[in-house]
């Protein structure tokens, strides 16, 4: 059946083949000529002109793919991940935690909820967050246990602004921050400004009182704040600088 014009047809209609429309001629919906749907003899258009939204829904993954259907462009699943892709090849999924990103990521800036800059390291143990630690013993690192200890790696990190070597698996795995402000394990009084070196107090940072210059390797850090009690307790460390 050809019409030519208008038609006003009440009730359902259904299609058993094709509905063909010729290039700029659109299929308009609503009262308002909400939504149009066409094609321009170049692009084609979904067009939503309403006051609302415009919805895509579906149940499970909501998929846009290449015109041949070969390469994925993005995937978008239910209660689940979010994915981009570049050539057919995934760079971007959210997860449960946060994002993951396949390759580099240029930006113009970044900023962080947390302070310091963290690297995994593999330990005889789990250590507390605040614990400092050198290299040696058995794995990568362990627990500083000697005043002046030379092997410094850092101190375990609470909450890693930026975390490296995120991949590392073992039975034990340490995020050691080697740069930026951590709380930090100490004994015995501080005053704010202080170098921080190893204590005899396994695990713990103390004052550095001598009026030479500590051996190579032995700085931890510089105390944020100060410590008025000799027992051990936490404090704002500055690692990684002298």
């Amino acid at each position: 059946m050809d019409v030519d014009g208008a038609a006003d047809i009440s009730g359902q209609v259904n299609f058993h083949s094709n509905v063909v429309m010729d290039d700029n001629n659109q299929l308009i919906i609503g009262n308002g000529s909400d939504l149009k749907i066409y094609h321009d003899g170049s692009n084609s258009y979904v067009d939503e002109q309403g006051t609302g939204s415009l919805f895509i829904r579906g149940s499970s993954t909501i998929d846009l793919i290449t015109a041949d259907g070969t390469e994925y462009m993005a995937r978008f699943q239910v209660n689940g991940y979010n994915k981009l892709y570049h050539n057919g090849l995934e760079k971007l999924e959210t997860t449960a935690t946060g994002v993951t990103i396949t390759g580099v990521m240029s930006g113009t800036a970044t900023s962080a909820r947390y302070a310091d800059l963290a690297e995994k390291y593999t330990s005889d143990q789990d250590y507390e967050p605040g614990t400092v630690v050198e290299l040696g013993g058995e794995y990568e690192v362990t627990q500083t246990r000697r005043s002046r200890s030379t092997a410094i790696a850092g101190i375990v990190s609470t909450n890693p602004a930026h975390l490296m070597n995120d991949q590392l698996e073992a039975e034990h795995v340490v995020d050691v921050a080697l740069i930026g402000r951590v709380p930090c394990k100490v004994v015995g009084q501080v005053r704010k400004g202080d170098l921080l070196i190893s204590s005899d107090e396994p695990g713990h940072a103390q004052a550095y009182k001598d009026i030479h210059n500590p051996p190579t390797g032995s700085v931890i850090g510089k105390a944020i704040e100060s410590k008025v009690i000799e027992e051990p307790g936490v404090i704002e460390v500055l690692v990684g600088r002298l």
